[in-house]
């Protein structure tokens, strides 16, 4: 019984630990302009939205597992085709893109 559990709570911390799950968020944004676009009435919109709430679970997690997995290491996201949020040029606190190999800088996997 111990040795199940360790092997689930291997898998758990490995699959949380490969997905890139910081990303735009574009299935569940697709829902939410869909949820904002159906009535005009900010009640309705919130009435709406209750009755979504399981498919905004659905697609948080689509969104987490695949589609912000897919951003991060193609650098593109597969269903708005912008670049990835942390492809952003902003004003940052810390510099470290002048100290790193050009490798380090783009993402690994080109999309397809």
């Amino acid at each position: 019984m111990k040795n199940v559990v360790l092997k689930f709570a291997g898998i758990a911390i490995l699959a949380t630990t490969m997905t890139g799950c910081v990303g735009s968020n574009a299935v569940t944004g697709k829902v939410m302009k869909f949820n904002v676009e159906t009535v005009d009435n900010r009640y309705a919109r919130a009435g709406v939205n209750f009755l979504l709430a399981p498919v905004y679970g659905v697609t948080s997690a689509a969104d987490y597992a695949v589609f912000n997995s897919l951003e991060f290491w193609t650098g593109k996201n597969p269903i708005t085709d912008s670049p990835h949020i942390f492809d952003s040029k902003v004003e940052t606190h810390i510099k470290v893109n002048d100290d790193l190999d050009p490798s380090l800088k783009e993402a690994p996997i080109s999309p397809i």
